[in-house]
């Protein structure tokens, strides 16, 4: 006449569920996520004198439920070789069960897997690859035997790129009113990776803007500079497309280099005397926002006897005194 499917909670067996039907499939519904049951199928006859048939073949079965899904997945800190991830437990509601969280995360080169005890809700994968864009993935894992895994976590799978390893040996030097720069790759071990370096400097005295120039050289020369500033550079190492990251700042960095003042004009000598010589001249250039301080005189006898003279002044005029005759 029907058929008639009875089941239980293995861990709660004094519970037992009824269901009739005349249909050969069936769903079982109002279910505890993650939970092991045992499930009996029986043919039932017509009324009256009802009988019911042996355990239906291949019966009874032992099937667990799929846990839920861990909640709020996201990445925490992101650094060369390691990132933080975290979120929230799966719901507990109707007498929800799972033993463990399992991570897999994978690049282009391998696959690997981590479990997480049930009571954590975070943890750090180590030994990364920098520069390397990973796909990473959270389920629930249910108890033994019968393990079922869940869905994907809310919010996942994740798509993080670690940073690449930093610059080395990051040196400037100015060349009148530029700036070289030179640097070393980064360290390329364990399979790191990085698709070009990023320049960015800005005045120390905070007027303009923060400028950025990018390069695939391990050097690099700053140009259109105002004279006789002083200058923050910063370099970085920067990952590929897509989901860039960018390196801690290169080792060596960042600079602080001033670039030489324009000079002054139009030098000249004015009275010259037995042991004195005036000298005057005019200011440097002051376009593209140059400045200086001061001027140096620097001075000696042509003939190379005695030493070298030096005198400073914030004049545009000066006078040489105490110079031998002749």
């Amino acid at each position: 006449d029907k058929y008639r499917i009875t089941y239980f909670r293995v861990d709660d067996s004094h519970n037992v569920m009824t269901n009739d039907t005349i249909s050969t499939s069936f769903s079982l519904t109002g279910l505890s996520p993650g939970v092991l049951y045992s499930i009996s199928l029986v043919s039932v006859s017509e009324e009256p004198h009802v009988t019911v048939s042996e355990e239906a073949v291949g019966g009874p079965l032992t099937v667990r439920t799929n846990p839920n899904a861990p909640q709020n997945f996201m990445s925490g800190n992101i650094a060369t070789t390691t990132v933080d991830l975290n979120w929230t437990a799966p719901d507990s509601g109707s007498n929800a069960t799972f033993d463990k969280y399992k991570i897999t995360y994978s690049s282009d080169s391998n696959t690997q897997t981590q479990e997480v005890n049930a009571g954590s809700i975070n943890t750090t994968l180590t030994g990364l690859s920098p520069g390397v864009l990973y796909n990473i993935s959270l389920v629930s894992v249910s108890h033994e035997p019968n393990v079922t895994v869940s869905d994907e976590a809310v919010g996942g799978p994740l798509t993080v790129r670690t940073k690449p390893n930093a610059p080395q040996d990051f040196t400037g030097e100015t060349l009148s009113t530029t700036i070289g720069l030179s640097w070393n790759e980064p360290d390329d071990a364990n399979g790191a990776t990085f698709d070009k370096y990023r320049i960015t400097y800005s005045r120390a005295d905070g007027n303009g803007n923060m400028m950025t120039n990018e390069t695939n050289s391990t050097n690099f020369t700053l140009t259109e500079l105002s004279p006789g500033v002083l200058y923050n550079i910063s370099l970085f190492a920067v990952s590929q497309e897509p989901h860039v990251t960018v390196s801690e700042e290169a080792v060596g960095g960042p600079l602080t280099v001033r670039t030489n003042p324009n000079a002054p004009q139009n030098f000249m000598s004015g009275n010259i005397a037995t042991t004195t010589v005036e000298l005057m001249w005019d200011p440097p250039d002051n376009a593209n926002s140059a400045i200086f301080d001061k001027y140096r005189i620097t001075y000696s006898r042509a003939d190379g006897n005695g030493n070298m003279m030096t005198n400073e002044t914030s004049s545009t005029s000066f006078s040489l005194t105490e110079l031998s005759p002749g």
